[in-house]
């Protein structure tokens, strides 16, 4: 799912790519990355990562706000399509035409964004103090329930049913969704290198 995501947002940038080119070149940069053996060195990538991500939320907040969605994008990955262009929130769950598609497509989402919490504990193992392991998650579980909640409600209030993970691919302007998909491109391969390096170790001492 992750490498379907980021080959989208590649292809995005430059549609003149062809789709396996964008594959191959995600596996490119996972690899280059991975060879960041320990965590230790890993740290101050990985700070950045968090800054390049609240640069990326900071940009679709600003854009959706004041731009249409990106309605191509909603009926290709949601099947949602443009029809009136009105844009339609609820507080509660959606009418059962809309319900039932919205909803598994949030509970794919779901599973999605919290499919790599399962490894959280495994990085206690490589911390220097494993004792700071449940301040560090709190703090982190905290920053994302806030940052992601807030920013979530955002979004889906200006682009309802049009809305689509990841958010910044659901931009209207081309140069929005190209520099968003720059840099959420940079955050995820991070992200994939960082949980990477973890699950080689787990599978090897299996």
């Amino acid at each position: 799912m992750q490498l379907l995501t980021e080959c989208v947002g590649l292809y995005q940038v430059n549609p003149n790519i062809c789709f396996i080119v964008c594959c191959v070149i995600w596996v490119g940069c996972g690899f280059v990355l991975g060879q960041v053996r320990t965590l230790q060195k890993f740290g101050w990538i990985a700070n950045l990562a968090i800054w390049i991500n609240v640069a990326t939320l900071i940009l679709t907040m600003a854009v959706v706000a004041n731009t249409a969605p990106n309605y191509v994008a909603s009926e290709d990955l949601n099947a949602v399509p443009e029809g009136d262009g009105v844009v339609h929130t609820y507080g509660g769950s959606p009418p059962y035409a809309e319900g039932f598609t919205t909803g598994i497509v949030g509970l794919m989402r779901a599973v999605y964004s919290y499919g790599g919490a399962m490894v959280f504990c495994e990085f206690m193992s490589e911390m220097r103090k494993s004792t700071d392991f449940w301040k560090a998650l709190i703090c982190a579980e905290a920053f994302i329930y806030c940052a992601y909640l807030f920013f979530g409600v955002f979004v889906y209030s200006y682009q309802g049913q049009y809305t689509i993970n990841p958010a910044n691919q659901g931009m209207g302007p081309r140069v929005a969704y190209t520099a968003g998909n720059i840099l959420y491109f940079m955050t995820s391969l991070i992200a994939g290198a960082l949980y990477g390096n973890i699950g080689i170790k787990i599978g090897h001492e299996d």
